[in-house]
């Protein structure tokens, strides 16, 4: 099985080791792992890739709820349309 290969261009992403926004920069993921970014100037996409334009938008990683009442796998949607991507549940009571 080939792997897929996506190319997010021109993208803003926001890092969480300081209060700052990299501007204009591409990042590659393989399947489901982030395994590559850089300037877009500097990081062309490899041929076979499918691109994204990401100009003019924010990439972030998915957000973890690690305090909820998770009940029912038909709430799934909900919380992926939140940008959760994980969630720990405090029990069913």
């Amino acid at each position: 099985m080939q792997s897929e290969f996506l190319a997010v261009e021109n993208v803003s992403l926001t890092p969480m080791d300081s209060n700052r926004v990299l501007e204009y920069q591409t990042v590659f993921i393989e399947d489901v792992r982030i395994t590559r970014m850089g300037p877009s100037q500097d990081t062309p996409a490899p041929q076979g890739a499918k691109i994204v334009s990401g100009k003019g938008k924010y990439l972030m990683p998915g957000f973890s709820d690690m305090y909820t009442h998770y009940r029912d796998p038909s709430e799934a949607p909900l919380y992926l349309a939140h940008g959760i991507t994980a969630a720990r549940t405090s029990g069913n009571t």
